[in-house]
């Protein structure tokens, strides 16, 4: 090979290295805030659902999304044709002091929280939402029960804003891999 052919080939792969440096700083630079800014899109979506919700205690919504289509929702409330708490202006949990995510059993909307009601509204309609992505708003963990759903559902992260407005992410293969009981034998 000649003496050009060399440096042409030389120039080439500098400028695709430079180029290459020059995307990677812009999307660091401008294009890491559109996460945050899809996460909180998707965040305030769930406070219109969270709306619905016929618990007296929390309103909680929820959302899953995929390849970036909202596919379902759900609030908390009683399942299907059981009254609700709004129905009755009654809450048991709360008259009784029970503690927020603990005796589920003892809640009109036990298997009905909002994560629960989206994951079976896609099964209804069946929609497979095997690596998609969980939106919540309206309390500050996910309860053990739903941590259940999520992971045998398949979706793949979880995104929470709790009450204080901070945005938590879980990866449930990862943040999720041991239940409550297990954690507090240590």
């Amino acid at each position: 090979m000649g003496q050009a052919v060399i440096t042409n080939i030389i120039f080439y792969a500098i400028f695709w290295i430079l180029l290459s440096l020059i995307f990677a700083i812009f999307w660091i630079v401008f294009m890491k805030g559109a996460y945050v800014k899809t996460d909180n899109y998707y965040l305030n979506i769930c406070d219109s659902i969270a709306i619905e919700s016929k618990c007296l205690r929390a309103n909680v919504g929820a959302i899953i999304v995929k390849n970036g289509n909202i596919i379902s929702s759900g609030f908390n409330t009683a399942p299907g044709f059981r009254k609700k708490c709004t129905d009755e202006q009654v809450c048991y949990r709360e008259e009784n002091n029970i503690k927020s995510g603990t005796q589920l059993e003892k809640c009109k909307a036990v298997g009905s929280h909002a994560e629960c009601n989206a994951i079976s509204n896609a099964a209804k309609n069946g929609i497979s939402i095997k690596g998609s992505k969980m939106y919540i708003v309206g309390h500050d963990f996910v309860c053990d029960m739903c941590q259940a759903m999520i992971i045998n559902s398949g979706i793949f992260s979880v995104v929470l804003r709790n009450r204080a407005g901070e945005i938590i992410k879980y990866f449930p293969e990862i943040d999720w891999n041991k239940h409550s009981i297990e954690k507090d034998l240590k």
